[in-house]
């Protein structure tokens, strides 16, 4: 599986389970493809276009093209230090680790997607 497959899933199994309502995350995608097509072409040259269908602030592909083909996944919520150590000794002994995956809910869920979005929506 590639990493990029991996990650259009966890994004789309977001969506689908999202305490806010699949519809509300439609209607914000809406608006911001709408936003986006206000802009001039500079302006869209700019614009973090991975918004348009990943309503998540906060979910990306760090490091890698996407391309990278993966195995094994190891999928934890606020991932730590012990968790990376884990991690780090089962691909040293028993396991091929390939990715490390985390997510933070850190951020309370009443925040509506503008507030999240305040961050910056432009690379």
């Amino acid at each position: 599986m590639k990493l990029s497959h991996f990650y259009t899933k966890a994004i789309e199994a977001g969506i689908e389970h999202d305490p806010r309502g699949k519809e509300i995350i439609q209607k914000e995608l809406e608006r911001v493809r709408k936003e986006y097509d206000r802009l001039s072409e500079k302006e869209k040259e700019t614009f973090d276009r991975e918004h348009l269908g990943n309503p998540y602030a906060d979910s990306r592909i760090p490091f890698g093209t996407g391309d990278e083909r993966i195995g094994t996944i190891l999928v934890g919520i606020d991932i730590d230090v012990g968790e990376v150590l884990f991690a780090e000794t089962l691909r040293n002994t028993t396991i091929s680790m390939w990715s490390l995956q985390g997510i933070s809910p850190a951020t309370t869920w009443d925040r509506t997607f503008s507030s999240i979005r305040s961050s910056p929506t432009r690379r």
